[in-house]
């Protein structure tokens, strides 16, 4: 037996087709083991309730997502700009609000210009998605870069453009009350201001005396009656310029969380707009 398995050995004869035969087994096991895999792999394709949804493209799906989120995001700014367009034109053309605040015409319409472009750019940016427009798209995502560069400088400028809006808002009280006797719409607008804000002058009721005007009935403090000769004593004590800085500051940190939410959104507007010039290509 000893000698039948050396002679085996340098032969060759029986044990290489029997490890030929051994290696064509395994071939085959592995070939059985992968056409096994495969067909379970085939058959976990995810299925629910019936539909398989490997039946339909991700990118499809995402292109579809970007789209909605698109004219739902536009189409929700460009109502926003209306309303503030609309609301902006009123207060404007309504002269008993205008005369409340001195120094409010310049804000307002300021916010009048920044809703009708903001309607403008949103209207084309669906335009420019509904009829896959590419060149409308650029001018849609160059408008809205500007318009994140704008919101970030102002946020960093924010301390400096507030004291401008109070220097802006001194500057129209000190005209103004130099035309209170010979010009009806200031006289007006500060004794609208003086009911409005409860206060007397620009830093206080003294401020009558330097331009050699009486102190004003609208900042009568009390009852009619003793207000019949207007006095220091009767007058309110605090200044419109300081009741006007008061005011602008307890809407700061609504401002501050519109101006965040606007940076957001704008931002949002920017990129679904780059995904979409992307996949144009």
């Amino acid at each position: 037996m000893t000698h039948m398995n050396w002679n085996k050995f340098f032969t060759g004869t029986k044990d290489n087709d029997h490890r030929n035969d051994k290696d064509e087994t395994e071939s085959e096991d592995e070939e059985d083991i992968t056409d096994s895999n495969a067909t379970a792999s085939t058959d976990k394709k995810p299925y629910f309730l019936g539909i398989g949804f490997h039946k339909f493209s991700s990118n499809r799906l995402s292109k579809r997502c970007i789209k909605f989120v698109f004219i739902v995001l536009n189409s929700a700014m460009f109502l926003a700009g209306i309303v503030g367009s609309v609301i902006s034109i009123w207060t404007l053309t309504d002269n008993l609000i205008m005369s409340r605040l001195i120094g409010q015409r310049l804000f307002v319409t300021t916010l009048l210009l920044i809703s009708l472009i903001a309607s403008f750019v949103s209207l084309f940016g669906i335009f420019g998605l509904l009829k896959k427009r590419r060149n409308f798209l650029n001018i849609y995502a160059w408008c809205y870069l500007l318009f994140l560069c704008v919101i970030f400088i102002s946020a960093i400028m924010s301390f400096w453009i507030f004291e401008e809006i109070i220097r802006r808002i001194h500057a129209d009280m000190v005209s103004s009350i130099r035309r209170y006797d010979s010009l009806p719409s200031s006289k007006e607008a500060w004794d609208n201001t003086h009911r409005y804000l409860k206060c007397c002058g620009i830093n206080s009721s003294n401020d009558w005396a330097k331009y050699s005007i009486d102190i004003p009935k609208s900042c009568c403090s009390r009852n009619i009656e003793e207000c019949l000769q207007m006095t220091l004593d009767v007058s309110y004590k605090s200044g419109c310029l300081k009741n006007a800085v008061l005011l602008l500051k307890s809407h700061v940190h609504a401002i501050s969380i519109s101006t965040v939410l606007l940076f957001l959104i704008a931002l949002l507007n920017f990129l679904l707009a780059m995904c979409i010039l992307a996949r144009m290509n």
